[in-house]
C-alpha cells in the first residue's frame, strides 16, 4: 500500500501511527483484549523504522505515545516523514520488511466448568469473538446478548445478537459469560443487583486471569 502511495504522491508528507506490539504481545504475557481484528500485522519501534526504511520515507520524527487519556496504558508508535523516491520495480519484493513470528500461547482458560451445559456471552466485542473463535469451550455459544442498538439483530457465526433484556430468558443451568471489556464491571455490578440472571457466571479477564462467581 505504502508503495503504491509513494508513486502516486511523491513528496509528501506522511503520518503512520500503529499500537506498539512489544507493550502487550510477549511470549509470557498478552493483553489479549487489544489484539484487534483490523489490525493484520503488529508493529514494534524496530519493525516500523525498518518499514519507513524500505518504503522510501525519510524519517522526521519518531514518537511513542498513549492511545489515549483514558487508555494511558495502550502504547502507540507514530513517525512523521516524506516521500524521498520511487521503490525499484524490478526488484521482485520491493519494500520487503522481515516478518518475525512467534506462537502465541492460548487465551487464559483457567477454571472454566468442564461440563456440556449451555452457554450464552453478554458483550459482543472483538475480544469476546476473539474467545469465540479460539477456545473451545465457546465454540457452544448457542445465545449472544449486547447492549447496543447497532449490534442486536446482527449475527455471528448464525447467533443472532439479542438485546441485554432477554438475559432473563436464559435458563439456570445456562452459564453466561461476560468477556473482559470498559464496561465489564457496570455489567456484573447490573446482574448482581438484579434479577436479570440467576445462573452460573464467568467473568473472563483481558489478562492471564479469570474470575468466576457460582449463584
Amino acid at each position: 500500500m505504502i508503495k503504491e502511495l509513494v508513486r502516486s504522491a511523491p513528496e509528501a508528507l506522511v503520518y503512520i501511527e500503529v499500537p506498539d506490539a512489544a507493550s502487550y504481545i510477549s511470549p509470557n504475557k498478552i493483553r489479549w483484549h487489544e489484539l484487534y481484528f483490523e489490525h493484520l500485522n503488529h508493529f514494534c519501534k524496530d519493525s516500523l523504522s525498518r518499514l519507513a526504511a524500505k518504503s522510501c520515507i525519510e524519517v522526521r520524527t519518531e514518537e511513542a505515545l498513549s492511545f489515549s487519556q483514558n487508555l494511558a496504558d495502550i502504547q502507540c508508535l507514530s513517525l512523521v516523514g516524506q516521500f524521498k523516491c520511487v521503490p525499484d520495480q524490478t526488484a521482485e519484493h520491493p519494500g520487503t520488511v522481515t516478518v518475525q513470528e512467534f506462537t502465541l500461547p492460548p487465551p487464559p482458560i483457567g477454571d472454566f466448568p468442564p461440563d456440556n451445559r449451555p452457554i450464552a456471552l453478554w458483550g459482543v466485542s472483538q475480544y469476546a469473538m476473539l474467545l469465540m473463535g479460539s477456545l473451545p469451550q465457546l465454540k457452544r455459544v448457542d445465545r449472544l446478548f449486547d447492549a447496543s442498538p447497532a449490534k442486536i439483530g446482527r449475527k455471528i457465526r448464525g447467533v443472532p445478537v439479542e438485546d441485554a433484556r432477554e438475559i432473563r430468558t436464559l435458563s439456570e443451568k445456562t452459564i453466561l459469560v461476560v468477556p473482559f471489556s470498559q464496561y465489564s464491571q457496570e455489567m456484573r455490578r447490573e446482574l448482581d443487583e438484579s434479577a436479570l440472571f440467576s445462573g452460573e457466571i464467568v467473568n473472563i479477564q483481558g489478562s492471564q486471569e479469570w474470575q468466576m462467581r457460582r449463584t
